[in-house]
């Protein structure tokens, strides 16, 4: 079935409204006299029949009628009064004002605690300096504004003075340890240096000595090879000389 005309006005109006509720700043439930449940959870959202009410009585008050001499005036509220009632009216329209207002109030409230916050901060910072606990600046303008030093500034200034000593005494020591390090690192690369020459010098014993040795272990398997190869040779001979005279009996024969 095909949108009538009806359908198409009804959407645009829907339209209109939401895009007004999206953009107007002021308070529509201020207009028509009733409570905005968006500035506070006690207030409760307004039923169909006390918007009507609500309406009906903002149509009365205004009427211009009933405004002899202010017809202008009346004018432009009985028109606020009706846009109100038209987009609380609306539930997509209705819905789209009240989140923006949650949201200005919700905004509202963290600045208001943010800026409580900085206030307090400062409040205590301030009466830190005038107490002489903010350093030495509350001290400085103390002597300026040439007061006499109170106790709690005299704290604050011999406390300023034991850690800039504390501070002064560790870069003393520090330096002092540096200073003792240096002949300690002029002498390790030269320590270095022998220790390797000592292990270069241990290194070419060890070769030579393990050279020697193997000469010497050489010789001694040549040795025993030279012996093995003289029996095998004394072997063979007599072994021929058996077969040789084996072989002569077996001719005599």
């Amino acid at each position: 079935m095909a949108p009538t005309t009806e359908d198409d006005e009804s959407a645009r109006t829907s339209r209109a409204l939401l895009q007004t509720a999206q953009t107007t700043t002021s308070d529509l439930y201020a207009i028509l006299s009733l409570p905005n449940p968006s500035q506070s959870p006690d207030n409760l959202s307004p039923t169909p029949a006390s918007l009507k009410k609500a309406w009906r009585t903002a149509a009365l008050t205004w009427h211009p009628d009933k405004n002899i001499g202010k017809e202008e005036l009346a004018a432009d509220k009985l028109d606020e009064a009706r846009k109100a009632f038209e987009i609380l009216s609306d539930d997509a329209a209705r819905a789209a004002y009240d989140g923006r207002q949650r949201a200005g109030r919700e905004k509202k409230e963290r600045e208001e605690k943010l800026e409580g916050r900085r206030r307090a901060m400062k409040e205590e910072l301030e009466a830190a300096e005038r107490n002489g606990f903010g350093g030495g600046l509350g001290v400085k303008r103390k002597a300026e504004a040439g007061g006499q030093e109170t106790e709690a500034q005299k704290v604050a200034r011999l406390g300023d003075e034991a850690r800039r000593r504390v501070a002064e005494m560790n870069a003393r020591k520090k330096t002092e340890r540096e200073e003792a390090m240096k002949p300690h690192v002029t002498e390790k690369p030269k320590v270095e240096a022998e220790f390797a020459a000592g292990l270069r010098d241990g290194a070419s014993g060890e070769k030579g000595t393990s050279q020697k040795a193997a000469v010497a272990g050489g010789d001694a398997l040549q040795a025993q090879e030279e012996a093995l190869m003289a029996k095998l040779r004394e072997f063979q001979r007599k072994k021929e000389a058996k077969q040789a005279a084996q072989h002569g009996a077996a001719v005599k024969t």
